[in-house]
């Protein structure tokens, strides 16, 4: 059976998670060949190595911190031949045993001795990189420990390209809810040369990988290496993507029905999308329900027309989903032109400046990148693909990803639930069903469905656990658990502030209705509670995940300080002993650190951290936290419920601007 090429995108320091994710939700039902084709600290290798080669002069400032240094030979390590990774780690180690870090992170019972606890994390500035922040973290499973790279930044800076071949159909690949940050395209080619991650060699079939890097690299002989730079004038990049993708007439090896080929394939991948995926969504139905709304709305506001008038107008626009429906499959049939933009996403935008706007190639790039086809309309003949910027039915999307050319064509329906597309030169939204669409989408802030599932991964929950979120929010963490059918518990004081209550009811109801739908059997509830002070009975939780304020738009950094530790002893209370997990996402392990370091001080309730995973969230650096629960019973902080009380009054304070004390 034929083999669907698709592109996603992912935070870097968590690809081999994402690609295990997808890996596992195709397997073994379908065939499915996974790999990084283009990263960020992958076009950094040579720059890192000469970085690392001048130690000596000092040229890495690290902000971090480190549970155990040891001494390492600075000798034995340049002789040796090791990975990016393990040379960045031996580094930082030798540079913390120097600088003899003022405060240690020590948590749990921990032999200081034991070589096998050398955890680090932190950020790192190279400074003969461009003064780029690098944060670094590790992830142990097993006796297996790797030490994984994060860059902060927006847009495609921190993310990293990753393509899988599969035969599954367009449902079941659009429904897999852990893709990356959530965009999902049709592959149609790709200056990258395809190399498997070494992390991922336990699942994936390495001969059919090695297939596909063999035929990339039979088509380019020069591929994976940058073809495009930041000082590179839009000429020359015109001409680096124009000989590469389309070919040179005055060379042997040119082909030019090969990305013609290509690009066939990747618009019969887009139309059965379309079908199969787009005019099914329940979300398209109500965008479109919703754009009528508006519409009547206006016009009774306007009163430039009878109220009979209205009525016509407003079966009129009833059938607005109908005949978008039909119009689609006229256009996938070759009966009426196909409309499409260009878009172009960039990396490297802060470290070195384009010589050129992405406004000035992006057009340049329509006429280079969609071949020309002839239709017959009405008798005459046309254009099969004619540019519209509004109203366009597919998006070609090319990414500039550290000097790599990816050209695919967006498989989401963007557009058909009113949200920004590849167009705004950063990451589109994750629209997984449901999605709030319409105005709400723009005022409402939740996370993404992909990063939530990750959590998930992470935390390794099975079917039938009972997860609690203590800070949900409108409940992106429960509603997603209960689509892995788990019983998931969450709650926030969101929930009762004025017009979230419809929101997140709305929003939970469409998730059951959509879970119904697919028969998953899976329970969630939401309630409305302070996380100081939860209503969950002690030695009841399996499992904890969260996303934690960051202290920017929620809670200040000083109120987080005195939140935090109130939190982690109720979540100490209600998980089950020895066997409770807890995964918790943040803007600062230090913060959460120090919350932990305070419950333990006198009893230790958590074992120390066996992940600390840096992650780029909408351009930010954040942190996941894997920790597990202790044997010990635990025991509330000293004044809990009055420092939990204090807080409330303050909130309350805040809100209504009264001095009344409330509890």
């Amino acid at each position: 059976m034929k083999m669907d090429r698709y592109l996603t995108l992912s935070p870097t320091g968590i690809e081999p998670f994402v690609m295990r994710s997808i890996q596992e939700s195709l397997h073994p039902m379908y065939k499915c060949h996974i790999q990084q084709i283009s990263s960020h600290h992958h076009h950094h290798h040579h720059q890192e190595q000469q970085e690392y080669q001048r130690r000596s002069n000092s040229n890495i400032e690290k902000k971090g911190r480190t549970s155990t240094s040891t001494e390492t030979s600075s000798s034995n390590s340049s002789e040796n031949k090791t990975s990016p990774h393990q040379e960045l780690q031996t580094y930082l180690l030798q540079q913390q045993e120097k600088k003899k870090m003022k405060k240690e992170i020590k948590m749990g019972r921990r032999d200081e001795n034991n070589e096998d606890h050398n955890e680090i994390f932190g950020s790192v500035k190279i400074k003969d990189g461009g003064n780029k922040e690098v944060n670094i973290g590790f992830h142990r499973d097993n006796n297996h420990q790797e030490t994984l790279l994060s860059y902060p930044g927006g847009g495609l800076e921190g993310k990293s390209v990753i393509q899988f071949d599969t035969d599954a159909p367009p449902k079941v690949v659009a429904s897999i809810r852990s893709m990356g940050c959530g965009p999902l395209l049709a592959l149609i080619d790709t200056s990258a040369a395809l190399s498997l991650c070494s992390s991922l060699s336990c699942f994936i079939d390495k001969n059919a990988v090695n297939d596909v890097v063999g035929d990339k690299n039979n088509d380019h002989h020069h591929a994976g290496q940058p073809i495009i730079e930041t000082q590179d004038t839009l000429e020359q990049s015109l001409l680096a993507i124009s000989s590469f993708f389309i070919g040179d007439s005055t060379t042997t090896e040119s082909d030019p029905h090969r990305y013609k080929t290509k690009f066939d394939s990747s618009i019969d991948l887009w139309a059965r999308h379309a079908v199969d995926v787009w005019l099914q969504s329940v979300d398209v139905q109500q965008h479109f329900f919703q754009q009528q709304q508006q519409q009547q709305q206006q016009q009774q506001q306007n009163q430039f027309e009878t109220s009979s008038c209205l009525d016509r107008d407003s079966s009129m626009e009833c059938n607005a989903y109908t005949r978008f429906a039909q119009e689609l499959r006229l256009k996938i049939q070759g009966t009426l032109p196909i409309k499409f933009r260009v878009s172009c996403l960039r990396s490297n935008t802060q470290e070195g400046e384009y010589l050129y706007k992405r406004d000035e190639i992006i057009p340049m790039l329509a006429d280079l990148l969609v071949p020309n086809s002839a239709i017959l309309v009405n008798g005459n003949k046309s254009n099969k693909y004619v540019v519209d910027l509004r109203n366009f039915d597919f998006e070609l999307v090319t990414l500039i990803h550290n000097g790599v050319v990816t050209i695919g064509i967006s498989l989401n329906y963007y557009q058909h639930v009113g949200a920004r597309s590849f167009c705004s030169g950063k990451i589109p939204p994750d629209i997984a069903m449901p999605y709030i669409t319409g105005d709400l989408s723009k005022t409402v802030i939740r996370l993404r469905p992909s990063i939530a599932n990750f959590l998930y991964d992470i935390c390794q929950v099975q079917p039938g656990d009972v997860v609690l979120d203590p800070c949900a929010g409108i409940g992106t963490i429960p509603i997603e658990g209960a689509f892995r059918r788990c019983f998931v518990l969450g709650g926030d004081l969101v929930t009762c502030m004025d017009g979230f209550n419809d929101i997140v009811t709305d929003y939970h109801k469409r998730a059951k209705d959509l879970r119904s739908a697919h028969g998953i059997a899976g329970v969630m509830a939401a309630l409305a509670w302070d996380a100081a002070m939860l209503p969950i009975r002690e030695n009841s939780v399996d499992c904890i995940l969260s996303d934690l304020p960051f202290g920017v738009r929620c809670m200040s950094s000083k109120k987080l300080h005195s939140f935090l530790p109130l939190l982690f002893g109720e979540c100490a209370r209600c998980l089950r002993m020895k066997t409770g997990k807890m995964t918790i996402l943040c803007g600062s392990y230090q913060v959460v650190l120090d919350g932990l370091n305070q419950i333990n001080m006198d009893n230790d309730l958590f074992e120390s951290p066996t992940s600390i995973i840096p992650v780029n969230i909408g351009g930010l650096s954040a942190w996941i936290i894997k920790l597990t629960r202790t044997s010990n019973v635990a025991t509330s902080l000293k004044n809990h419920r009055k420092r939990a009380a204090t807080m409330t009054r303050k909130r309350y304070q805040t809100l209504t601007g009264s001095k009344r004390p409330q509890a």
